[in-house]
């Protein structure tokens, strides 16, 4: 939709326009990735409670999307279309975070269980198991990577000792392979939600959920009117 007002306002008013969304587009983009890497931290919270936060900062997310698009209201096409690029990116986003830190922390649980790590340092011994463990998924879970990860986490969740060279014992996952499908789940619907709320009302005309909100509570002042009317009806009787 070409913005009419824009194109007739004067040269340094459209140019002053274009560099806030410019603006706005990079600190959304910032936005973000920083909150993809926080969201890859809380998954590690006991009891699901980091679900919350993919809740939260869907809200958050689709805030500074919805400022970004607000001057175009109200936007006739893409907007389902970006909603669902914001939603999966994140998402993606925050479980190759996720991905990307797996390795070690198999290499922290095969220190903290084995007894002798040989002429290795503990450092040198982190390292080696850290690179096992990503030859392992690569080679085991086609693609590899984060998909690979996903893979693994979803069917297995537990790295053997035949798996790997140089383990001590099996490894497990933080989290079962049903409890990470289950929160892998919930954490892209939650996000979807708090996202998807706050950009879909660019699809109305400014103005349209004050207008809204305004019937709703003239509706429940009519009832109450009418409640009152009909006490006084009955008292006067």
């Amino acid at each position: 939709m070409i913005d009419t007002a824009n194109l007739n306002a004067p040269a340094a008013v459209r140019g002053a326009t274009g560099l806030r969304r410019v603006g706005a587009l990079l600190l959304f983009i910032v936005l973000v990735w920083v909150l993809s890497w926080l969201l890859s931290l809380a998954v590690n919270l006991p009891f699901y409670i980091g679900l919350f936060f993919f809740a939260l900062f869907g809200l958050m997310i689709g805030a500074a999307a919805f400022r970004v698009g607000e001057a175009n209201r109200p936007v006739r096409r893409g907007v389902y279309t970006g909603t669902a690029i914001i939603v999966i990116v994140t998402w993606g986003v925050a479980m190759w975070h996720e991905s990307t830190r797996f390795p070690a922390q198999m290499a922290d649980e095969a220190i903290s269980a084995a007894k002798t790590i040989g002429e290795r340092t503990a450092r040198e011994y982190r390292d080696y198991i850290a690179s096992q463990v990503v030859d392992f998924v690569d080679k085991s879970y086609p693609p590899g990577g984060t998909i690979g990860y996903m893979r693994w986490a979803s069917t297995d969740a537990a790295i053997r000792r035949a798996d790997i060279d140089g383990l001590r014992r099996d490894i497990d996952n933080t989290q079962s392979k049903l409890g990470w499908t289950i929160r892998a789940a919930l954490s892209f619907l939650l996000l979807a939600w708090g996202v998807a709320s706050q950009t879909l009302p660019l699809c109305k005309e400014p103005g349209t959920e004050q207008e809204e909100d305004d019937e709703e509570s003239g509706g429940t002042e009519d009832v109450d009117d009418a409640g009152q009317a009909e006490k006084l009806s009955e008292q006067r009787s």
